[in-house]
């Protein structure tokens, strides 16, 4: 029966929909638009070598069915372990960089192996250091002391210890792998232009940020020059750019000036990368197509694009990164609309299925450990919403690789895929921050006899089966409060 209420949320519904064709929601499964591109679906989340859910890891990702790993951060997640950073595996940067004795591989070795053959994830190795957050001064100091993100003091040794690293997963050397076709992709440094002063220090610790930019572009063309010549068959870039804070998209400026080095120089970064922490899907969703116009304008039109952080933020500038307070910390772990609420699980699962029609080639969700604000476990051991927006679109893209379809509108997206031989069809419904009411989709190329399992996230559901409310070929999806919702919708017998 419909009631006025429901009545006045249907309405409501369509203006928030914004359905400017005049057409109805809806899924089509005999119209395949494109092929599921599992690399955006990758995140920073892999083997743990200390803590409680080192001995899980499988167990939580594996669902997910996520495709790569990025190592950023992993040091700092594995307390008392030093791996993947340059200065954990190759310590004394004025040794020899041809002599195997002067590295650490041991640790790193387990956990990358971990990693690929245990959780079957590629790898994004990020070169350089896990970032320097808090940085401690002693009496006397004018600046403050920075121990790892500073400018190396001999370019010729760091990227000595690259090239060695690199050879001992690629080329077996020093007892190394061969993990050449798990590990193409080499990132140079971590957000270079996070303040003045705070990723990327010149040895002078010279305050005027253009100067340390300028620095930071010689070393990242030096350094881009000799590992593509001397690994012609692997891929370089970054520099994994962290956004302005008062803004989700890149900044252009220091794009534009590593870029600018780059052409000048003659050396092509085999690809980009930048990170985007928002609370607006569209507005991440939109940055790849700039991105791509910026390269395209340098001459770098083969260059690949990747964001490899994203995560949601419930607002921008000082709002969100300024000093913790109590009530800055509670609005991060406010169960429904912080970090790992309702609000952020359904912005993660539209913003997956946004990236999939763009130009991006990859892109790594952020959490690299499992607890904690931005991961994927509350603290008392269990998922939180998060998890299962990740899971959600894991479990679609792994029951199919073709994309079907489909119109939605900016609240209301919807992702559709089937199978190869059309035995597996899904559909995913999500709402983001629109108005409770039913939300009605019209599926096309699936019979009516055709059983649907249906499976609810919401702020009181954790993919929780639900019963269909279903006429035939329509579906209405009824939506209890104006948080965001999403329901999975997997075709045939089970």
């Amino acid at each position: 029966m419909t009631t006025k209420k429901t009545t006045v949320a249907l309405a409501l519904m369509a203006v928030c929909a914004g359905q400017a064709c005049g057409e109805e929601l809806f899924a089509d499964f005999t119209q395949v638009v494109g092929k599921v591109r599992p690399a955006l679906h990758s995140a920073s989340f892999g083997g743990q070598l200390t803590g409680s859910y080192s001995a899980k890891a499988q167990k939580i990702l594996e669902p997910l069915h996520l495709y790569a790993a990025r190592t950023h951060d992993w040091a700092l997640v594995n307390a008392g372990q030093r791996i993947c950073d340059t200065h954990f595996v190759f310590p004394l940067q004025n040794k020899d960089p041809s002599d195997p004795s002067n590295y650490f591989f041991a640790p790193t070795d387990e956990i990358l192996d971990r990693t690929i053959h245990l959780l079957d994830l590629d790898i994004l190795y990020r070169m350089g250091t896990s970032i320097e957050s808090v940085n401690g001064r002693r009496k006397g100091d004018v600046n403050p002391r920075y121990y790892n993100s500073v400018e190396p003091e001999d370019w010729e040794k760091y990227v000595g210890a690259l090239e060695g690293i690199i050879r001992h997963y690629t080329e077996g050397w020093a007892d190394g792998y061969r993990w050449s076709d798990r590990m193409r992709y080499w990132e140079l440094w971590n957000e270079p232009n996070d303040r003045p002063g705070g990723s990327w220090i010149v040895k002078s610790q010279n305050p005027d940020p253009k100067l340390n930019y300028e620095r930071f572009f010689d070393f990242f063309v030096y350094t881009l020059k000799r590992l593509k010549t001397r690994f012609p068959n692997l891929k370089f870039g970054g520099p994994a750019m962290c956004p302005p804070s008062d803004t989700c998209f890149f900044d252009e400026k220091f794009m534009r000036g590593l870029l600018e080095k780059c052409r000048a120089a003659g050396y092509t970064p085999d690809f980009v990368s930048w990170h985007t922490y928002y609370h607006e899907p569209d507005l991440v969703i939109e940055q790849p197509a700039h991105m791509r116009k910026l390269c395209d304008e340098y001459g770098f039109k083969d260059t690949e694009l990747f964001i490899d952080e994203w995560h949601y933020i419930y607002a921008l500038g000082k709002d969100f990164w300024g000093k913790s307070s109590p009530e800055s910390m509670a609005k991060r772990v406010h169960p429904t609309t912080g970090l790992f609420g309702i609000n952020s699980a359904i912005f993660t699962l539209q913003v997956l299925i946004g990236l999939q029609q763009t130009c991006l080639d990859q892109a790594y969700f952020y959490g690299c450990r499992y607890d904690g604000i931005w991961g994927v476990m509350l603290g008392n051991g269990t998922y939180n919403k998060v998890y299962y927006g990740l899971k959600t679109f894991g479990t679609a893209v792994a029951a199919g690789d073709r994309i079907v379809k489909t119109q939605g509108s900016k609240p209301v997206r919807l992702f559709g895929v089937t199978s190869a031989d059309g035995a597996k069809k899904v559909l995913i419904v999500s709402a983001f921050k629109c108005p409770a009411g039913t939300i009605e989709v019209e599926v096309k190329g699936i019979a009516p006899d055709v059983p649907a399992r249906i499976s609810c996230l919401d702020d009181k559901n954790d993919l929780t089966p639900v019963e269909a409310v279903r006429d035939g070929n329509k579906f209405k999806f009824v939506k209890a409060d104006g948080h965001s919702s999403a329901w999975l919708v997997e075709f045939g017998n089970f």
